[in-house]
């Protein structure tokens, strides 16, 4: 023991050492973090503080498009966030002024790329977003999100190109969601009706499934969906499947 003790002694002191670095530099870390968080809330705030009024007056018709998306384009990200949330507190019929302001943002291109994201939830957001900037543009790479490994990553892509109206998509979204289970039939159905009268068409196409593409399943949800859009051009190929 005596000859043991100093080195003991020694090699507790390296440790403790090492322990008090590691400290240090996870303490550093964490106050870096918490200041770039700060100042991150920060600068958002002084953007929605600028931004906000200004698109507020341009959908009450008091200010021109050219001075609000030149204040957006000062900062596109939080501008992105912003219109969002504003879109989402409006009524359908009242979203078309903004689309000259999300199509003024300098994003389609950069979400459209993250659809290949390695990072699911970066796909996510992607195709969520795609869904406000959407223009032909990004529809290409919504198509293809549909075939995402992720679930959720798939929802949202169809949810943004019913935003976007591409009721093309339509049959290729039936398929995407092709699965057993009331819930899924329930989601993907309140899906497809976001696209209105443009969806019945391709879907009386799935229930007469000439080519045997679709499963029971997937005719399931097409025919709720017609029943939902109350399409009286399916009360014929309805009745023939009873």
């Amino acid at each position: 023991m005596e000859i043991l003790g100093p080195t003991f002694l020694r090699i507790a002191f390296d440790v403790a050492l090492v322990l008090t670095a590691m400290s240090a530099v996870v303490l550093a870390v964490i106050v870096v973090v918490r200041l770039s968080a700060q100042a991150e809330s920060q600068r958002a705030a002084a953007f929605r503080r600028e931004a906000e009024p200004l698109v507020t007056a341009y959908l009450a018709g008091r200010e021109k498009p050219a001075p609000v998306i030149a204040a957006l384009q000062r900062d596109p990200l939080h501008a992105l966030n912003l219109l969002m949330e504003i879109s989402d507190r409006l009524a359908p019929e009242e979203r078309a002024p903004l689309a000259v302001l999300f199509t003024s943002l300098p994003l389609r291109e950069k979400e459209a790329a993250a659809l290949q994201h390695r990072n699911w939830q970066r796909r996510l957001q992607a195709a969520g977003r795609l869904g406000y900037l959407g223009d032909g543009v990004s529809i290409p790479a919504l198509l293809d999100a549909l075939q995402d490994p992720v679930l959720a990553v798939r929802f949202a892509a169809a949810r943004s190109l019913a935003a976007l109206g591409e009721s093309r998509a339509v049959a290729q979204i039936v398929l995407a969601f092709d699965l057993p289970g009331e819930m899924n039939q329930r989601r993907v159905a309140e899906t497809l009706h976001a696209f209105g009268q443009p969806a019945v068409e391709p879907l009386l196409g799935v229930l007469k499934n000439v080519h045997g593409t679709y499963s029971d399943s997937a005719i399931d949800v097409a025919a709720r969906v017609l029943g939902m859009l109350r399409a009286p051009e399916a009360v014929e190929p309805l009745t023939d499947l009873l």
